[in-house]
């Protein structure tokens, strides 16, 4: 028996990878896709894509943790400004 891959797996990691493009605008989508993609594929035994799924998770909480890091610093920088000594 031929196993359906999850769409939302596909675009958890599609979404995920596009952050470098759409920024957090990719990122948020695919970490709420492969959340989606995990619970429909634990309900449904003929869905396969766990894999897919769980790679985008940890690609777009990767990429979110940088841009969170980067917001940090940006406001560190920018906005309290350097430390005069």
């Amino acid at each position: 028996m031929k196993q359906e891959t999850d769409g939302f797996a596909i675009a958890s990691l599609v979404l995920s990878i596009l952050t470098f493009i759409l920024g957090p605008l990719g990122c948020v989508p695919g970490i709420i896709c492969g959340h989606i993609a995990r619970a429909r594929i634990r309900k449904n035994p003929e869905l396969s894509g766990a894999g897919l799924a769980q790679a985008g998770l940890i690609v777009g909480y990767l990429f979110l943790a940088f841009l969170v890091l980067c917001v940090f610093l940006f406001m560190q920088i920018w906005v309290v400004g350097p430390a005069s000594h």
